[in-house]
């Protein structure tokens, strides 16, 4: 009963962190989206994608190789934090490349592109760290450091606010300045691990958690492809249009099924059912009813918050909202495979989002050319629609239900 307690304590604290640092950036999209031009407001949400995609990458996979190669191990008589540099060190030279490509592909000025390939570095630490502190056991700290960074963006987005100096080079600043904080407590909260001398290579550890890697990254590429797509063929000014008229919906969709998903994961983990009336009846109500509130809703709510800059766009609003009940649908899975699935079904459902990336890529080329920020809206709406028929033959094989 005790360590059923302690566990739901720690789930809380996590879930608590994650709940504060979503609302505080959803804050952050409302203020820059009022207060950034069009332009402006793009470009800062490409240099987030850039910064919230590259870093699991450039890390290849090492942040899960850490977690299933330490956690069978005594850490405190291994040298883990020579190995944690050393992954540093080749993050920092594998980013240089990439960080060149995107400066010129998409003519980001040079000293953005700085910051760019900092905050991969800075972030690929912080994921990594995370892995560390969750080993060690202390969640709370491990999830402060990947999500708190929202919470200090937001009070310094407040304090620009208040001095009245909202331009993009400050607001990127800002953006940086939140990582190299939380760069210092991971130092703090690191420093207190033991370290031993046992040098482990670090060949040994890289690949332990490959397949997990592969499905994480190509899950998160999906979900942030088409800001890439935007911006290059239809410039920043309309990626921020797409991101404004979304966030809304997908900030409140996400938030809904992740906190179904804290508690469905360690509850299948245990080896236990969802009853048949909450997976055929209660979690298929609560997308309906999300739904139905933001068909009708939205525009008010967006009219609000961006003082009627981002107005119109019913039709844009209808396809964030299919897209908005394929993400949830996609947490619940991406939940109950981390749960209960096996090494076949991880192996099948990523070969499942691998396919809708390609249809995505295709239906994009044609697509949004054509019918702009709707063409991409609708490749994205197709892509996740395969991804998830997909993700739920697999749910259906597993039976999760009683």
């Amino acid at each position: 009963m005790l360590k059923n307690k302690f566990f739901v304590k720690k789930v809380g604290g996590v879930s608590a962190i994650v709940f504060i640092s979503s609302i505080c950036f959803f804050l952050v999209n409302i203020f820059l989206g009022r207060m950034l031009t069009k332009e402006d407001y793009g470009y800062f949400q490409f240099i987030r994608t850039v910064t919230f995609i590259l870093p699991s990458i450039v890390i290849l996979g090492m942040d899960v190789s850490f977690i299933r190669f330490f956690s069978k191990y005594d850490m405190s008589k291994t040298s883990w934090f020579r190995n944690l540099l050393i992954s540093i060190r080749n993050t920092s030279i594998l980013s240089i490349p990439i960080v060149l490509f995107i400066i010129l592909f998409y003519q980001i000025h040079f000293f953005h592109g700085l910051i760019i390939y900092l905050i991969l570095l800075f972030y690929g630490f912080l994921l990594m760290g995370n892995s560390i502190l969750r080993v060690s056991g202390q969640y709370f700290k491990a999830q402060f450091l990947t999500s708190g960074w929202r919470i200090i963006f937001f009070i310094f987005i407040v304090f620009l606010f208040i001095m009245s100096s909202f331009t993009i080079d400050y607001v990127i600043c800002s953006y940086f300045m939140s990582f190299v904080l939380f760069v210092v407590f991971a130092m703090i909260f690191l420093k207190k691990i033991p370290k031993g001398k046992e040098e482990v290579p670090n060949k040994n550890i890289f690949g332990k958690g490959f397949l997990f890697f592969l499905i994480t990254v190509s899950g998160i590429i999906m979900t942030q492809l088409d800001r890439f797509f935007i911006s290059k063929i239809l410039g920043f000014e309309a990626l921020g249009t797409y991101v404004a008229v979304s966030v809304v919906i997908i900030t409140i969709f996400n938030l809904t099924s992740t906190s179904i998903g804290f508690v469905l994961m360690p509850h299948l983990a245990k080896g236990k059912k969802i009853s048949k009336k909450n997976f055929t009846f209660v979690i298929p109500c609560i997308a309906v009813g999300l739904s139905l509130f933001f068909l009708f809703f939205t525009q008010y709510m967006n009219h609000i918050f961006y003082n009627g800059r981002y107005d119109g766009h019913q039709n844009l609003i209808n396809l964030f909202i299919i897209i908005g009940v394929l993400q949830f649908i996609y947490n619940f899975i991406y939940f109950s495979l981390g749960g209960i699935g096996e090494k076949v079904d991880f192996i099948m459902f990523f070969f499942s989002i691998g396919f809708s990336i390609i249809v995505f890529i295709v239906l994009s080329l044609i697509l949004i050319p054509k019918f702009n920020i709707i063409g991409a809206a609708i490749a994205t709406s197709v892509s996740w629609l395969i991804r998830d028929i997909g993700g739920i033959m697999i749910l259906k094989k597993m039976r999760i239900h009683a």
